[in-house]
């Protein structure tokens, strides 16, 4: 774990995101393969649970408003990258209804994404928006 800290440690923000990008693709290639074009739900779902582990990383990443452990706290971040992309890739699959409800937890993503930014608390948020995913899913 120490070696991955340093490894991760010594990458500029552009070396981060490619390997974000490169992780995030080869994530794409595996639900490609698995899971069946049009599945909505199981979108949703897995975005909840991203979002669940999100906060466990960013709990042990932040602490008093600073990054105690740099990679806890960009795992939380590619986590919640992760679970948006997801989000927005249900959109083209839901009935206008179920839009309306994708939105607003699309909403809610943004200013997770500034709190995460700035360190502040990010429980209630991630609550709030694994409870919609939850009330739309049933799950």
């Amino acid at each position: 774990m120490n070696e991955l800290s340093q490894n991760v440690e010594k990458l500029d923000l552009s070396q981060f995101k490619e390997e974000t990008r490169k992780a995030n693709q080869m994530l794409n290639n595996a639900i490609d393969l698995i899971v069946p074009q049009d599945n909505s739900t199981l979108n949703l779902i897995v975005a909840s649970w991203l979002l669940d582990v999100a906060n466990k990383e960013y709990e042990s990443g932040v602490r008093d408003g600073k990054v105690a452990e740099i990679v806890e706290y960009q795992d939380a971040s590619g986590f919640i990258s992760r679970a948006e992309s997801l989000v927005n890739d249900s959109l083209p699959m839901l009935d206008q209804t179920m839009k309306t409800s994708v939105d607003e937890v699309l909403s809610l993503i943004s200013p997770l994404k500034l709190k995460v930014e700035s360190k502040a608390d990010i429980g209630t948020s991630i609550s709030e928006i694994t409870q919609k995913i939850s009330n739309m899913t049933g799950i």
